[in-house]
C-alpha cells in the first residue's frame, strides 16, 4: 500500500503547549473571557506564529498602517498573554499568518487552533494571511534599517509585513 506524501509516522502534536490541558487554561483566563459582541471598528492584532516565539503588530482600522507590537514566548502561558493584550489594547479582530498551502487545505494545524482559541475566549473574529517569506522580509527590513540582533526583532517586524498585507486587501 502506498503512503501519501503527506502522511508521517509521528504522532500528532501541538505546537501550542496548553491545548492539551483545557481545565488549566479556563482557570487561568477565568478573569479574562469577553462578552462576545461584534466590534466594528478598533485595534487588529497580526500574529506570526511560530514554534518558539510569536510576533505580534498591532493596527487601527481606520489609519490601515500596522506597526511591530511585542515578540512573545510561546508557552504554556501564550493563550493568557494574548487575552491580556487582547483586552488591554481593545482588539476587535485577529490575523494570524499561515503558510500558502495551509490556506488551501481544511486541515487544523497551530496556527487554526490559536485561531478557534482566540474566537473562543476572546469573542473576536479571526482571519488568515498568508506569510510566505515574512521571515525573510522582515529581516531584509531590518538589515535596511541597521537594527542589530535580528532574530529578537524578526518575529514582530514578520507579524507586521502580515498584518499590512491584510490592510492592503480591505477596501
Amino acid at each position: 500500500m502506498k503512503k501519501s506524501i503527506h502522511a508521517t509516522n509521528r504522532p500528532e502534536t501541538s505546537h501550542i503547549p496548553h491545548l492539551s490541558n483545557s481545565k488549566n487554561i479556563r482557570r487561568k483566563t477565568k478573569a479574562l473571557f469577553f462578552k462576545k459582541e461584534e466590534k466594528d471598528a478598533g485595534q487588529v492584532l497580526g500574529i506570526d506564529f511560530g514554534k518558539a516565539k510569536v510576533g505580534l503588530a498591532l493596527a487601527d482600522t481606520e489609519t490601515k498602517i500596522a506597526f511591530a507590537y511585542d515578540t512573545i514566548k510561546n508557552d504554556r502561558n501564550l493563550l493568557v498573554k494574548l487575552l491580556k493584550i487582547i483586552k488591554k489594547e481593545e482588539i476587535s479582530k485577529a490575523v494570524i499568518g499561515l503558510p500558502r498551502h495551509a490556506l488551501a487545505e481544511n486541515e487544523d494545524n497551530d496556527q487554526k487552533a490559536l485561531g478557534k482559541l482566540l474566537t473562543v475566549n476572546a469573542g473576536i473574529d479571526v482571519e488568515y494571511e498568508e506569510e510566505m517569506f515574512t521571515t525573510k522580509m522582515a529581516q531584509a527590513n531590518l538589515k535596511e534599517k541597521g537594527a542589530r540582533n535580528l532574530n529578537k526583532l524578526d518575529d514582530k517586524e514578520a507579524a507586521k509585513i502580515i498584518l499590512q498585507e491584510w490592510l492592503d486587501k480591505q477596501d
